[in-house]
């Protein structure tokens, strides 16, 4: 069957008197597509954000290839090479971050224990006469950051 002008209704064969109802079904259905849409993204996530990745990367490392192209290497080498390349990249990120983050646990008790003694040299501390009371701001720290009582 094949759509034309009398199959399909448009807004401007609508009577000027119904056109409340008009913006209401096209808001309605506008609401509704836009819902689906985010529906859709959301449960689609676990295939589209690979893909989005995918095209993410082939964008950023497509021009190196080309380069290697003009240079005389043949195209799959070149694009093996870039590739291989962004790789060790990512993976040498990756191992930097991971010695930090272990290098942060390894000193974590250090760090508590600067910031406990911050904390109970900033309690030890007069108030200056311009905050008035801090009284009621120590009194909701966590346990855990308050000093113990001697």
């Amino acid at each position: 069957m094949a759509f034309n002008s009398r199959t399909i209704p448009s807004l401007a064969a609508v009577p000027a008197g119904n056109t409340t109802q008009h913006t209401a079904v096209i808001l309605t259905a506008t609401v509704v597509v836009g819902a689906a849409i985010i529906a859709a993204l959301y449960f689609g996530q676990d295939i589209l954000i690979p893909v989005a990745l995918a095209v993410l990367l082939s964008f950023a490392l497509a021009p190196l290839a080309l380069r290697l192209q003009r240079l005389g290497l043949p195209r799959v080498p070149a694009v093996l090479m870039v590739v291989l390349v962004a790789f060790v990249g990512l993976g040498g990120f990756g191992m930097l971050v991971g010695s930090q983050l272990v290098q942060l646990a390894d000193n974590l008790p250090q760090y508590q224990g600067n910031v406990a003694a911050k904390i109970q040299s900033f309690q030890s501390a007069a108030p200056p006469p311009c905050c008035g009371n801090w009284a009621p701001s120590w009194s909701r720290l966590p346990r855990t950051c308050r000093p113990a009582r001697r």
